[in-house]
């Protein structure tokens, strides 16, 4: 299971990229889903920096705006 094998070696990994995936554009579009797995880093002790990392498909200040919401999404 990756999400495990991510989490036996969060003291190793200083920060993520998210993208949404195929494609790489925002993050809310793509198979990942991205709340539940910045979930389970906070719930693992992860303290440190995620980066976005995409070609935006909608106008920057939208994609940022809405990237971020989806983001700090909780379920």
């Amino acid at each position: 299971n990756q999400t495990v094998l991510i989490e036996e070696q969060l003291d190793l990994i200083g920060h993520f990229h998210a993208a949404g995936t195929p494609g790489r554009h925002e993050p809310f579009d793509g198979e990942f889903n991205y709340p539940f797995l910045l979930r389970r880093l906070e719930s693992a002790g992860y303290d440190r920096y995620i980066g976005l990392e995409y070609k935006p498909s909608l106008p920057p200040q939208e994609s940022l705006a809405r990237s971020l919401e989806y983001l700090r999404c909780r379920d």
